[in-house]
């Protein structure tokens, strides 16, 4: 069954570590990351199938994103995605699991999201 997020969704910029982001999230959690280019907005927007509003970025996900830099692969940060269909989450979620700096097929990563 396809998922669907009902609720608010909040978008701002913010630089970290040099690298100027466009963060979009919702109550309960990050809900994707991006570069800030001037498209990215409409992209997320398009990708999503929801409207982002403009808000400034909680203090406390700016931390976490700054750490997770820091720390890449931690689980410091709630992710939401409530937005993807089915096997987009799964694939995103399978992804999450290769360690910090190692890579995998497609078809492994096809494999782990069924």
């Amino acid at each position: 069954m396809k998922q669907r997020f009902r609720g608010s969704c909040w978008t701002a910029l913010t630089d970290v570590g040099g690298e100027r982001l466009r963060v979009a999230w919702t109550s309960a959690g990050v809900a994707f990351v991006d570069d800030a280019a001037p498209s990215t907005k409409r992209m997320m927007e398009k990708r999503m199938k929801l409207r982002l509003v403009d808000r400034p970025l909680p203090a406390a996900i700016h931390k976490a994103l700054v750490k997770a830099r820091k720390r890449p692969g931690g689980d410091d940060v709630p992710i939401d995605l409530s937005w993807a269909r089915d096997f987009e989450r799964d694939v995103l979620l399978a992804a999450r699991t290769i360690p910090w700096g190692q890579t995998r097929p497609y078809s492994w990563l096809a494999r782990e999201a069924r």
